[in-house]
């Protein structure tokens, strides 16, 4: 059955103690709110400080290396907020039955509340603006400066985890929604976006970016319910029907190129081709056509028979009376949990009794 996963710092957002909404399949995840803390001396981990080779820097940045000035020191944060993960969780939300990730933006994809530094629309505005009044050094990039948002000076894994996550995510094809009462999301749309690109190769679609909760004139129970899944159902939709269409064509394709070979043949060549084949005792196992991939060519496409089998079971779930749960069908997933769960349909073995 479909399942929605939804992260948040305010129990009052839990949509699971409305009556209203159980019946959605709604999993609410709730983050801690934290402690306020001002970071002064511990100031940045090897998960954020990116040195001039763009590669992960050891060490720690000094107050010479970022003026105080600016207001970036001291890193005014909530200790134990944030969401956080460990490579064994990913597949506790990842997986072939997730519709949906939706996310809050304060305290729970950053670690504060509110605090965007700099002038400007965009990521890059606002980098070019800090460096221009000496809060931060010149070598600094969007991509330091979107770390510099999320990073936790208690967990030096945790733009790294974070990235892992959500690389694994965007392969799966599992729509990510920003759902937040922050009013950034509106009057600078851009923002978060381009701070969640950078530092984390996630893409969010304007689509996706949602404000409700206080100030955005809805609640985020009825966000969820009237926006966030008729959004998630049609991107399902949307991929089915662009397999559906790529399997279409390939079909009539191949039917073109078999075509001329067909017209050469002989009158009766095909019935004599039949006789011969039911006096046969043997039987030949009936072959069907799948897509392959196109990196390998000699493997079936597992990626598009998972995305097919993802939807069918979506679409059962939801009452869809076009999808029929098939007879005789058992679900199989590999036993290494510390790989993704491929799972799969195959016909059940009917068992002999020995006579």
């Amino acid at each position: 059955m479909a399942q929605i996963y939804f992260f948040d710092d305010q129990l009052h957002n839990d949509p699971t103690q409305d009556p209203d909404y159980q019946d959605l399949n709604i999993n609410f995840i709730h983050i801690p709110e934290g402690d306020y803390n001002e970071d002064r001396n511990f100031f940045f981990q090897n998960n954020f400080y990116i040195n001039n080779n763009d590669s992960i820097d050891g060490r720690v940045a000094t107050p010479a290396e970022l003026p105080s000035a600016g207001g970036l020191t001291p890193y005014r944060f909530f200790r134990d907020s944030g969401f956080h993960i460990e490579p064994d969780d990913f597949e506790d939300y990842a997986h072939g039955d997730t519709l949906a990730l939706i996310f809050d933006w304060d305290q729970t994809m950053t670690l504060t509340n509110g605090m965007i530094m700099g002038d400007g629309d965009t990521l890059e505005e606002q980098l070019a603006d800090l460096i221009q009044g000496g809060d931060v050094p010149e070598t600094w990039t969007t991509e330091t400066l979107a770390r510099w948002y999320l990073h936790d000076p208690d967990d030096e894994n945790r733009v790294m985890n974070l990235i892992d996550f959500f690389e694994g995510v965007q392969e799966m094809q599992i729509p990510v929604f920003i759902l937040t009462a922050n009013g950034l999301s509106t009057s600078k749309p851009q923002i978060m976006p381009d701070i969640l690109r950078a530092a984390l190769n996630l893409e969010i679609p304007p689509e996706r970016l949602i404000r409700a909760g206080f100030g955005g004139g809805i609640t985020k129970p009825e966000a969820i319910r009237d926006i966030i899944i008729p959004l998630a159902d049609s991107h399902w939709s949307a991929i089915a029907n662009r397999v559906e269409a790529e399997e279409g064509a390939k079909a009539a394709a191949a039917a073109d190129e078999e075509g001329p070979a067909k017209k050469k043949q002989k009158k009766g060549g095909r019935r004599r081709t039949r006789r011969r084949k039911r006096n046969k005792r043997k039987r030949r196992r009936r072959r069907t056509r799948r897509r392959r991939c196109p990196r390998h060519p000699d493997e079936f496409d597992k990626e598009l028979k998972r995305v097919i089998a993802q939807h069918r079971r979506h679409q059962i779930a939801r009452g869809d009376k076009r999808f029929k749960a098939t007879k005789g069908l058992v679900k199989w997933s590999r036993p290494n949990k510390t790989k993704r769960k491929n799972r799969v349909y195959y016909r059940k073995r009917k068992s002999r009794k020995k006579r």
